[in-house]
């Protein structure tokens, strides 16, 4: 007989999983003759994935599969288990014995968050770049499947409106018309840049690293006066022009 059944992911101990049709062992003979007990096996070793109760009955038993071992159960590493459970008379010289094999199917759980393959991430762009021009990429990875495991972007922090990251492929570009407005990007006004960047899950779990934007130095800036006129005065005849004008 095969039996198959599902269960999430890190269930926690004692939980049983959901059998896809009812196990039910019965003994037909009478006394002692019905008595027997009920234990999980692999390959004829003990298996500790799981265990059954009842672990003994007489006449007749409706079987319920366990968890006895949560930390087993990671979708990511195994996505099913196979096992018996071994029904024994024991209270007869014969010890007969029927064997059922089950197939416990696990299903996946958002239990991991995103991984950033950097702790940290540092580019460097000129001052005043147009708008489109790319800064640098982010990347980042999640154990778990299917929706669980598609990651977007997102930028967060001051200023973090001067440029736009790629939800998808975490490429991330200028956003403002930094060439034609020079007070956008300006290094004498903004050396250096400090953002966050989160990567979000299908199942909403998040991680967050920093973003460090330096801006690189651009010869854009004239000389100035300070005034528009200045005065001194001098003696005629002088032969020196060393005069203070204010």
């Amino acid at each position: 007989l095969n039996y198959n059944a599902t269960v999430l992911e890190n269930t926690a101990i004692g939980i049983p999983v959901t059998l896809l049709t009812t196990c039910t062992v019965t003994d037909s003979d009478e006394k002692d003759n019905s008595v027997f007990n009920l234990t999980v096996s692999q390959n004829g070793s003990t298996f500790g994935v799981f265990d059954v109760s009842p672990t003994s009955a007489t006449g007749s038993a409706t079987v319920s599969v366990r968890v006895a071992d949560s930390s087993q159960l990671d979708y990511e590493t195994v996505k099913s288990f196979v096992f018996e459970i071994v029904a024994r008379e024991t209270k007869t010289a014969a010890k007969l014995s029927s064997t059922a094999t089950f197939t416990v199917f696990l299903l996946d759980a958002n239990d991991n968050a995103p991984e950033f393959n950097q702790s940290k991430y540092t580019y460097s762009i000129p001052e005043n770049s147009p708008n489109g021009t790319i800064v640098g990429q982010v990347a980042a990875t999640d154990r778990d499947s299917g929706s669980y495991g598609a990651i977007t972007f997102s930028l967060g922090g001051t200023n973090a409106n001067k440029f736009r990251i790629d939800p998808n492929t975490g490429l991330i570009r200028v956003n403002v018309n930094a060439d034609s407005d020079l007070n956008l990007l300006d290094r004498e006004t903004y050396p250096v840049m400090l953002l966050s960047v989160q990567a979000m899950d299908g199942g909403g779990l998040t991680r967050t690293v920093q973003l460090e934007i330096s801006l690189e130095d651009r010869n854009d800036k004239t000389p100035t006066f300070q005034r528009t006129v200045y005065e001194g005065s001098l003696y005629e005849n002088s032969l020196s022009f060393d005069v203070t004008v204010q």
